[in-house]
């Protein structure tokens, strides 16, 4: 798909507990989305619990834990923003995803619950992020978790497959690895730039 050039590049991410991919998109002269990087990284350190929830309800670890794993993520998350917004690269804006149900603030509900453990570390870490590229200055739009494709599809204004045919030839061009992760962070970053776009 083709559209007119926006000035800047954008960054997508696909999260998980302790590490996300992320993946730096711009648009082509002629308009097509063109994939510039993607890396790994990491979102919390190796002497740290991935799963701070689980540790505190399960391994009975401090409850301080948990910010301080969130701390580390946030630190993390901004140094990989910032070396990729410093690499030359234009990015004014990144996606990130939230959760579908907001996450309670007690925090003993959550520790009694293991679906809610899995969702508060999930919003952890996305939180981390999205406060990251905050910091960094970049224009933060959220979309809901695992709807990537669908919300950025819907924002450029085409079709589902016309957006994977799209991520196909991202892919081709930029060679392995081009897993779910690489597709989903390139198509959240598609989307910031269709949100940044469209928008003043």
């Amino acid at each position: 798909m083709s559209m007119s050039n926006p000035k800047g590049a954008a960054l997508g991410f696909s999260d998980h507990s302790g590490w996300a991919v992320m993946a730096i998109v711009r648009r082509t002269d002629v308009g097509d989305f063109e994939l510039v990087a993607r890396s790994l990284i990491e979102t919390c350190p190796a002497s740290l619990p991935r799963q701070p929830f689980h540790a505190v309800a399960e391994d009975g670890a401090p409850r301080a834990l948990i910010a301080e794993v969130a701390d580390s993520a946030g630190e993390l998350a901004l140094r990989a923003i910032r070396a990729a917004t410093g690499d030359g690269h234009s990015v004014v804006t990144a996606s990130v995803a939230i959760g579908r149900s907001p996450i309670p603030d007690n925090l003993e509900r959550i520790l009694r619950s293991h679906s809610l453990l899995h969702a508060a570390e999930g919003e952890l870490y996305r939180t981390a992020i999205a406060e990251a590229a905050d910091s960094a200055g970049l224009r933060v739009v959220r979309f809901q978790n695992h709807e990537a494709r669908s919300e950025a599809a819907a924002a450029l204004g085409c079709s589902l497959e016309q957006l994977e045919e799209d991520l196909a030839r991202i892919g081709k061009l930029a060679g392995k690895p081009w897993t779910k992760d690489e597709k989903d962070a390139t198509a959240a970053a598609m989307l910031a730039l269709a949100v940044t776009q469209s928008s003043p």
